[in-house]
């Protein structure tokens, strides 16, 4: 629950959290703004947590970008290997 979560142990400051939508364009449409969500509640509770998210072109990247909604990311084109 809420409560639990926030009464769980701080994380370290060099978290970064993976975010992994898929590659083609519906998925990212239908998947990311649920991540997001989610990733706006972690770090509601742990503020110095990141979030990465690979992609696999700049059409991509525009597109995550775009659904972010200005929630900080690092979008990396061709990163998914980092990110894992």
């Amino acid at each position: 629950s809420g409560a639990c979560a926030r009464q769980a142990a701080p994380l370290s400051e060099s978290i970064t959290i993976g975010l992994l939508p898929g590659s083609r364009s519906q998925e990212i449409g239908r998947i990311l703004p649920v991540m997001i969500q989610t990733a706006q509640r972690i770090r509601e509770v742990y503020p110095s947590v990141r979030f990465a998210v690979p992609c696999v072109d700049d059409d991509r990247k525009q597109q995550i970008h775009a659904l972010a909604g200005g929630f900080p990311l690092d979008i990396r084109v061709g990163g998914a290997h980092e990110v894992l």
